[in-house]
Order: structure tokens, then sequence, then C-alpha cells
């Protein structure tokens, strides 16, 4: 028998050794202490023999009877830990208020979870507003709350009254029975408790009060600068004046509580805990502005699983996930004990359920989560909502003013055409990007091909596409900013700066005096030529389907909240500072040949009118550039600098390249603008050029071009001279020659 018995001790030991570990850490400051230690409990003994699981689950809970801290030290004892990727905890509980900020840390549970236990909630809309972020699963609700109306039994019969369904209702029965009972000398009652005090229940009533103000009832919330919201606002003031005061309205939970108790409140607003004990009340969905057009806040606490822990702890902690959210838990243990509403709504079918709660309720719920997902730093959001609800109660602030400034705490303002100098920056670039598109057509009319024969058809086809690539990024810039429109953009305008520039760079390359290899074979194969240069900027452009981008959002809590493309680190800068390095050299590649095939007859109109773009183009380009290191708290000032330099820029090149120029014939004046940039103590002459004109070109005159005997000479007798090197004289035969050499 000793030996049984040792036996069986070391075969205890050795399972005990085999056995997972799994530490999970519970919130419950309410009612619900004594809920979890049967749980766990349950979970030991009979779930984890029943499928042979060898999971031992141990409990750490932060309760009123062993923590006097509140709420908020738990969530952020959690971030600390899950901050620091500790493993000291394996499952978390938490407010589904938190699942935005847990996100990072917790594994995706429908990739863990069986398809046929995901389906159960992926249908729950309470699930999916709870649960749910950026396209994961981080938490499945082991119980929902919502907030429901509780209307006075006794009062309602007393005369003969209905469960108002809408606000209009609801302030005419409170008036009826409240002049009736002050004529009956009840001064004690109090018509309407919509539960708003000085914390974040009032996120709760704001956001259930202006969700059931919806028109339709798939309408999301009416936007806080909506004239929807606007009138409801008005409204509420209305509600509160006839059925309630400022004191009872901002009182606190438990004192809202003792009142219901009492029993001297016609109608309250609260949770659907079980305070009505005495059945004093009827429990119904909120009412609305419109009849079956309602809102009920939906608050959750959610089971997680943090990702860096070993992957045996993960799938251990997704068995214990499965057994809290399983049908069986929810209905024999949250519904039957405690009385709690499950995010899985098929259980409202089953007449056993209903017998502990109200399944018509939890059928028609139309229910609406604070926006914890929406906002990074949700306690600090509440906190400024609930101020500026309260400065309009007791304040007298307009309430046109109030929405504005909630609105304001999280809308992100972009360029919108729906603001006027937005719509005219708009206005012009598009209607300069189809001047662009169909500005290739003059190129097919006969009378005026000799203007354009500088380019090839496909050069100025070419150098079309380039400014179109221009405008489009520029018009990028409306809208809601993304980090695929910040990386998009870089790429736009290399691409665009390379189509523009690259067969003017071809056409001087091919025309160059001193004629050589690489420009036979440029002049022979344009085509190629730019194909391998554009296709040069397109491969770096792939670098950036890495992303070197991100987007910084600034909050100034007005209008001018707005996000920006930051640079992530060193590698991104470098990136950028490439790209900029390769467009500087197209810009200098371009002013050199414009140098060397200055006097050439054949282009000599053609390269005043280039030297006259490039000039213009150069503050521009530089403007553009150094704009996007610029940090303002001002973004629209820096976008409309932006575009009005971007204007300027198609307007001083394309623009006047295809339009100005041939609407006047005699452009000496610019001609001679480009030439003086040259001009040198030369003697002067006209000729016509080639391109059809009589242009002022300078020749070098004797006194300052010397003949190689002269130069000769002149190093034996001036030492300054001698600094002419070959190169130069190669450079200067080129800047003067009218022909190829």
């Amino acid at each position: 028998m000793k030996i049984y018995n040792t036996i069986l001790l070391v075969l205890y030991f050795i399972a005990s050794i085999k056995a997972i570990d799994l530490n999970i850490v519970i919130q419950a400051f309410f009612e619900y202490s004594d809920l979890y230690s049967p749980l766990i409990n349950d979970f030991n003994t009979r779930y984890a023999k029943e499928k042979n699981l060898d999971i031992h689950l141990n409990l750490q809970l932060f309760s009123a009877q062993n923590s006097s801290l509140n709420e908020d030290f738990y969530s952020s004892t959690l971030s600390s830990i899950l901050n620091k990727k500790s493993s000291k905890y394996d499952i978390f509980l938490y407010d589904q208020l938190n699942t935005r900020t847990y996100s990072p840390y917790f594994i995706d549970l429908k990739q863990y979870l069986p398809k046929e236990h995901m389906n159960m909630y992926t249908s729950s809309n309470e699930a999916v507003m709870s649960g749910y972020y950026d396209g994961k699963w981080i938490g499945l609700p082991i119980y929902v709350k919502y907030k429901l109306l509780y209307s006075n039994k006794a009062y309602l019969k007393k005369y003969n009254r209905t469960i108002p369904e809408t606000w209009d209702e609801l302030v005419e029965t409170a008036q009826y029975i409240l002049e009736r009972e002050h004529a009956e000398n009840n001064t004690e009652i109090i018509g309407y408790n919509a539960l708003m005090p000085k914390n974040d229940i009032t996120m709760c009533s704001i956001y259930e009060y202006l969700y059931s103000f919806r028109e339709n009832l798939d309408d999301p919330m009416p936007e806080f600068n909506s004239e929807r919201a606007l009138y409801a606002f008005k409204k509420f003031n209305i509600i509160k004046n006839a059925t309630t005061t400022n004191d009872i309205l901002t009182a606190d939970p438990m004192y809202s509580a003792s009142l219901m108790h009492s029993g001297i409140t016609i109608f309250s607003s609260y949770f659907d805990y079980n305070i009505d004990d005495k059945g004093h009340y009827y429990t119904s969905e909120m009412p609305g502005e419109i009849n079956g057009i309602h809102g009920s806040c939906l608050t959750s606490y959610n089971i997680g699983v943090p990702k860096f822990i070993p992957e045996e702890k993960i799938r251990a902690a997704v068995e214990v996930v499965k057994y809290f959210t399983s049908l069986e838990t929810q209905k024999n243990v949250f519904v039957k004990i405690f009385k709690n509403y499950s995010a899985i709504k098929s259980l409202y079918d089953d007449p056993e359920v209903c017998e502990y709660l109200n399944c018509t309720i939890a059928k028609k719920i139309q229910s609406i989560q604070r926006p914890g997902n929406l906002v990074e730093d949700y306690d600090s959001y509440a906190a400024r909502v609930v101020n500026l609800f309260f400065d309009y109660l007791y304040n007298k602030k307009s309430a046109k003013d109030i929405l504005l400034n909630i609105d304001n705490l999280t809308r992100v303002y972009t360029f919108t055409v729906k603001s006027t100098v937005d719509l005219i920056f708009f206005i012009i670039l598009i209607a300069l990007f189809y001047l662009v598109l169909f500005s290739p057509g003059l190129l097919f009319i006969s009378s005026l091909k000799n203007n354009f024969h500088f380019l090839s058809v496909e050069g100025w086809i070419l150098y079309s596409i380039g400014f179109a690539l221009f405008i489009i990024n520029e018009v990028l810039q409306f809208g809601k900013l993304t980090i695929f429109k910040c990386n998009l953009s870089n790429a736009l305008f290399s691409t665009s700066f390379a189509c523009i520039y690259t067969p003017i760079i071809q056409k001087l390359f091919s025309n160059i005096p001193l004629s050589n290899t690489f420009s036979k074979w440029v002049d022979s194969n344009p085509s190629q030529f730019n194909f391998i240069v554009i296709f040069t900027v397109l491969f770096y452009n792939i670098l950036y389907i890495f992303q070197p981008y991100y987007l910084k959002t600034y909050m100034y809590g007005d209008d001018n909240n707005h996000s920006v493309c930051m640079l992530k680190n060193n590698a991104s800068i470098a990136l950028l500072l490439i790209q900029i390095f390769m467009c500087f050299c197209l810009y200098l590649c371009i002013v050199i040949l414009i140098f060397l095939e200055w006097h050439m007859e054949n282009t000599l109109k053609s390269i005043r009118n280039l030297t006259f773009t490039m000039a213009t183009s150069a503050p521009s380009l530089i403007i553009l550039i150094v704009i996007k290191f610029i940090n303002t708290n001002d973004f629209r000032i820096i976008y409309y600098i932006h575009a009005s330099i971007a204007i300027i820029f198609i307007i001083s090149n394309h623009t006047y390249i295809f339009f100005i120029r041939l609407l006047f014939k005699n452009d000496s004046v610019v001609v001679n603008l480009s030439h003086s940039l040259f001009r040198t103590s030369h003697s002067n002459s006209n000729i016509k050029s080639s391109d059809g004109a009589d242009v002022e070109i300078s020749s070098p005159s004797m006194d300052n071009i010397q003949s190689p005997d002269q130069k000769i000479s002149s190093r034996d007798t001036s030492q300054s001279k001698l600094s002419m090197s070959s190169m130069s004289n190669r450079l200067l035969s080129c800047h003067y020659a009218k022909n190829q050499i």
C-alpha cells in the first residue's frame, strides 16, 4: 500500500511538473469580485481534465478587497507590464477602452482560435466594437454592459403612462407626472437622471445621446460639427430644464443609484448592474429622437494574450480564452449566475437564457462604444470633452462653439474643395493639368510646327507628361494624408523632374559642338537614352516601398490640427538627399550644356528660351525642396506657398514654351535677357538663327580672344594668363562655336 501511494505521489509530482503554469491578471472593483475564483477553479479541476489539457491557471486579482487603488492604476500597471514585455502574466482581462492601446502587444486571436469559435463573435457588433482593431482581434469580450433606461413602475401605473421610446415622449411623460406629484406636495420626485457625473461615464451619456439622433438606422453617430449634433445639444437643454436640475444630472453614480433605490426618480439612465433589487423599475433601451432609432452605450471586459510569451504558453493561454468565451461558460456562468449580457447573439434565442436576461433588449439594442479605438490618448480626450460639456451646462457657452471645440479635439484638417482658398488652388491646378494634357496637340498643327523643332514629338510628349505628374503630385495634398501619399509624392516629384529634363538633356547632348562617340550615340538613340535615365529614376523610386516616411499628427485643439510626412531615420534622410542630388545633377547638366551650345546657329533661339525657363525655374525648385524640411504650426501657409511656387514653375516653363511665346512673335526681350546671362565684353552682331528670328549674339573680339601665337607670347610677358588650361580653351571653343566641330 505504501508503495502504491508512493507511485501515485511520484506520478502526481511528474504531472505537476509537466503542467504549464499560466498566470491571469484580472481587475474586479465592482460586484464581480466573487466571479473569477470559481471560474479559475472550474477550469483547473474540471475543464482542463475533460479536455486533457496540462494547464494550471493561477489568478492575480485586483479588487476592492485586496487593493485600495483604482481602475486607472490597474490600467497603468498593465501598460507598464506590456511596455516592458514582461512575462509575468500570460493572460490579461482588460477594459475594452484599452483595445487600441494594447493592440501592439497582443496576438490576433483569429489566428489561433477555431473558425467555428470565432464565428460566434465575428457576427456580433458588440464583439467587433470591443475587441477588433486595425484588422486584428485583440481580445474577445467575456461579458458586455449596456446603459439602459429605468422607468419607475409605480408612477407609470399610477398615471397610466407607457415606457417612452422617444425623447419627446420622455419629456411629456415626466412633465405630466411631475406636475401632478408637485400638486400632491411631492417635492422629492425627480423627472429624469441622465447620469452625467464629472468623469468618463459622461462620455457614455454624450455618445449614446448623439447616437440616438441618427436619421436612419444604419447611419453613424452625427459628427460633433454637424447641424444634427447642434440640434441634439439644443434639445438636451430642453430635456434638462423640463425634467431635472444640474445637481441631479451631474450626481456621481453611487448617489444616482441611491436615488433609484429610494424610488423617487421617474426615469433614470444607468448600466445594467443588479441595482434594482426591489423591482421598482422597468428596463428598456434608451429613447431616441425618432421612434425605432435609439442608442445605448456599450462597455465590455475583454480577454487577450500577449505575443511576447513563449509559443507553448500562447497556445495554452488560447485554451483559457476558449474556456472563458465558450458558449457553455457564457451561458452557465456569466448569464445564469451573474446575469451579464454576452456578445454571443445566438444565446438570446435560448428560452433558458431569457429567463435570466431581457432577450428583447439584447436583440433590439443599438449600442455604441466610447471612442477608445479612435483616439490615441483616450483619458485626456475624455477629460477635455467632459470639461467642455460642463462649460455648456454651467457657463452658458454657445452650443455651436462647444461642439466645434469638441470636434477640434480629434478632427485632423486637410485641404478640401469645401474651403474657398483651397478650391481656388484646386481649380488652378486642374486647369493647368488639362492645359498640359492637351498641349501636345499643338505639335500636329502645321502652322505651329516650326516653333517646336527643338525636341522631337516624343520629347515634347515626355516633357508634358513630366508636368502632368508634377501637377498630380500637388493635387495629392488634397484629402486625407496617408503614408502611401507621402512615399508616392516623392516618387512623383523625382519622376516628373526626370521626364521634364531628360528629353532636353538628350537634345543638348546630340547637338553639342564637340561631337564625340557618346553624343553621336545619344543623337542616334534618343528613345533609349530617355528610357535609361527615366528608368534609373524609377528604379531608385522602388526604394520607397520600404516606406521611409511615417505620419505625425499635430493636435492643437483648433482648425490647425494636421498630419505631416516625417522621415523615419537617418537612412530615410539619406534616401531623400540622394534623390535631391540626382535632380540637381540633371539641372546642372542642362546649365553646362546650355553654356557649351550658346552660339549654335541651329538652336540659337531655342537655347535662349530654354535659358529663360531654367533661370526662372531655379528659385522655384530651391523653394520647393527647402519647404519639405520646414516645420511650422500653420500647415495651410506652407501648402499655399508650395502650391503657389509650383504654379509659377509650371507657367514659367510649360505654359511659356507651349503658349505664351507663341502669342508674342517678337520675343527678342526674353531672348536678349537670356543672352545677357553669358554676355562678356565681346563685339555684337545680329544673325538669323535656324529658329527663324534675328538674334543679337556676341562673338569674341580680337582684344579678348587671342590666337595661339599671341597666347604663347603673352605667357612670356604676363604670368596671370598662364592659368588658361587646354580644357578651358576647349570649353570656350564649344561656347563660341556656331556649328558642330
